[in-house]
């Protein structure tokens, strides 16, 4: 690997992302990645009646590609790693798939 390969991947650790993961995945290498948290968005148009104020539904909760989240996953994930997965029961078959 050249020099400038390993400053990218060296790059990569202890960070925090607040991004599109679909668009962080591509930028790290196989087994890369020893845990993966995240709250993807379920696709079922949110919005919150118990506040005393109306919000607008969350943006960007459009859905996700959960074949393609699962496939990167695996891919940037080292052996004996961990992934959590915030989500709500009824969205909980796609993560199981």
């Amino acid at each position: 690997m050249t020099e400038q390969g390993e400053k990218s991947q060296s790059a990569l650790y202890n960070q925090l992302y607040c991004m599109d993961c679909m668009d962080l995945f591509q930028k790290i290498p196989d087994g890369h990645v020893s845990m993966i948290l995240t709250d993807p968005p379920y696709g079922i148009s949110y919005q919150n009646h118990y506040a005393k104020q109306s919000h607008a539904m969350l943006a960007g909760d459009t859905g996700i590609d959960y074949e393609r989240l699962a496939r990167e996953s695996y891919r940037i994930l080292r052996d004996n790693s961990h992934a959590y997965f915030f989500t709500r029961f009824d969205c909980y078959p796609y993560h199981y798939e």
